[in-house]
């Protein structure tokens, strides 16, 4: 009992301790947070320090920190919680990634606006338990090892004279193939989201506000979007959900997102509807919804899980408005971070041969911009699978460490650092950091589809091919590699038939897709189908299909498949060295 308590007095966190913990925290630029939310912190941690302990009402918040006037209402205007969920995930954020060693955390619980200072487990394992009657003393802290800051864009920029960075383009656009010879050298920002929950009757007011709450946080997450407060549009210009450097510039077009909760005795559902701010126009609108017999919980899980890729996939509905707003008119910045995800989304290798050079200039200009790094690495090892020369591995692993060390709990970056991780044969070290990234951002397909594809590939099949299949949920906006992975795995079934349907709009790679579709047609005894598709995969890799062959013979590949593929290519084979085709360019 004694032992209790000396603990539970060892882990108090004193009011002298806590005030320089938040100190500490506000002015480390590791921590990502806007002006008005640094206020919104320090407003409710001295509430804390004056002995308040069941937090401070929203109506104070809003007027004191956000400017509200007298006549505020939490129930029109959601300023202060949809702000304390940014706050809470910024906490969250930084302390996942630089709190192992720090020996106080700040956290901020759900449904109470007051900071709690708690003892890191971690460091109270370590540390000497500290004497209730000395907890009011100053504590010598051991500072946590330095870790050199990334030079922000503005510091960069200012680097340059002005008639030096125009010489740059000049000289760039003269060099430059025509497909990118147009870039613009001004870094253009992620779209600006005014996004709103409404519950469409009283009574399912709290759940559209959880919705809310955890849309946002996901979000977040995805990290493609500037979100603001529907109801703080004077200050949405300068908050941004990563912190990534702004352009000098940047128009402010952005997008308002209306979304409907409801409830009755057969479904809950979301109606949503995308309206383009600058001209008033309704873009986009939907509607998403899922059985009333099924808990609040799942229900939550469902609709977040399809919202979240509508709204924060980069070939969602926010993202495909965007990336149509910007074409024609290629610039660098978010417009090449889209246009790249769109040429690895859809396999185009024309596109991920074009968007090297946005992305390089990009990176250039803004060496911390964890979205350009993330994409360059993923970019650099499609065009290694599509020449089949594992050249660009290493700098493809680098980029994914730099994005990562800029913005820790990208998805992103985490995506880029598996695929760079597994494509250097480090494959449980990709699996692990999967399934953390995976459990961090449930919400995330393409995160799914990733890590699936890869442990589908790998010889975790049975785990991989249940990511993949979550990922696939959403028939509308289904990530490429997950249909080729269903592919597979319908190939491996027998149902060659199913896989050849799959593979339908999937171009032609020289490697696996084209391995798959060539044996299924072998499957069904399809010769001239299967002789035309071999001799189109030769037109994209000339070493087709031996330059797979070391693959398939990996130790880690899926034992199954690959025999399978290896039978099924060397029938295709035979039928295509006693054949004289012409080459067609239209068989899928």
């Amino acid at each position: 009992m004694n032992g209790d308590a000396e603990q539970a007095r060892a882990d108090m966190v004193a009011a002298d301790e806590a005030r320089a913990e938040l100190e500490r925290l506000l002015a480390d630029p590791r921590f990502k947070l806007t002006d008005r939310n640094r206020a919104f912190l320090r407003y409710i941690a001295n509430e804390s320090f004056t002995g308040e302990s069941k937090g401070v009402k929203a109506y104070s918040i809003a007027i004191d920190v956000f400017g509200r006037s007298a006549d505020f209402d939490a129930n029109i205007d959601p300023i202060v919680r949809i702000e304390a969920t940014r706050l809470r995930a910024s906490l969250d954020q930084y302390y996942e990634a630089y709190g192992a060693d720090l020996p106080i955390r700040i956290h901020l619980p759900r449904g109470h606006y007051i900071t709690e200072f708690t003892r890191s487990h971690a460091y109270r394992e370590i540390a000497s338990p500290i004497a209730y009657a000395d907890v009011s003393a100053p504590e010598m802290v051991e500072e946590p090892p330095h870790r050199p800051e990334r030079p922000t864009f503005l510091a960069n920029i200012g680097k340059f004279a002005i008639g030096i960075a125009l010489l740059a383009v000049i000289l760039a656009a003269v060099n430059q193939l025509a497909t990118s010879s147009n870039t613009s050298g001004q870094l253009t920002l992620k779209p600006l989201v005014k996004l709103s929950v409404t519950a469409r009757n009283p009574a399912d007011q709290a759940e559209a506000e959880q919705l809310e709450d955890d849309l946002l946080i996901s979000l977040i997450r995805f990290g493609t979007l500037r979100l603001a407060s529907i109801s703080s549009a004077d200050e949405a210009k300068t908050r941004t959900v990563d912190a990534v450097a702004t352009t000098s510039n940047p128009d402010d077009e952005g997008y308002q997102v209306n979304l409907k909760y409801g409830s009755d005795k057969d479904f809950r559902s979301v109606s949503w509807r995308i309206v383009d701010t600058s001209t008033g126009e309704t873009r986009s609108s939907g509607e998403e919804q899922t059985s009333a017999n099924a808990s609040a919980g799942a229900a939550n899980d469902a609709l977040l899980f399809a919202l979240a890729q509508h709204f924060g996939a980069p070939i969602g509905e926010l993202n495909s408005l965007e990336l149509a707003r910007n074409q024609g008119q290629p610039r660098l910045g978010n417009s090449c971070v889209l246009e790249a995800e769109s040429a690895i989304s859809f396999y185009d290798r024309i596109k991920i041969n074009q968007v090297v050079e946005c992305l390089e200039r990009t990176l250039k200009q803004n060496p911390a911009d964890a979205d350009a790094a993330a994409v360059l690495s993923r970019v650099l090892l499609f065009q290694d699978a599509f020449t089949g020369q594992q050249i660009n591995g290493q700098r493809a692993l680098l980029l994914a460490d730099d994005a990562i060390a800029a913005s820790p709990s990208s998805d992103r970056a985490q995506i880029a650092r598996i695929s760079a991780l597994y494509a250097a044969g480090r494959r449980d070290e990709a699996f692990v950091l999967g399934r953390d990234a995976i459990q961090r951002s449930p919400y995330n397909k393409d995160l799914a589809a990733v890590v699936g594809v890869r442990m589908f590939l790998g010889g975790d099949d049975r785990e991989g091919l249940e990511l993949v299949r979550k990922a696939g949920m959403i028939d509308a906006i289904r990530p490429r590699s997950a249909l080729i992975v269903l592919a597979m795995s319908q190939y491996c079934d027998g149902n060659a038939d199913k896989t050849i349907e799959l593979l339908r709009d999937v171009p032609v790679d020289g490697g696996l897709v084209e391995a798959t579709r060539i044996a299924a047609f072998v499957r069904l005894n399809m010769r001239q189908e299967a002789i035309a598709a071999f001799a189109n995969a030769r037109t994209v890799r000339s070493d087709f299909p031996r330059g797979i062959d070391a693959l398939l013979r990996a130790p880690f590949f899926n034992s199954h498949l690959g025999t399978m593929l290896k039978a099924d290519l060397a029938v295709a084979g035979r039928w295509y060295s006693e054949a004289t085709i012409p080459v067609s360019s239209n068989v899928h």
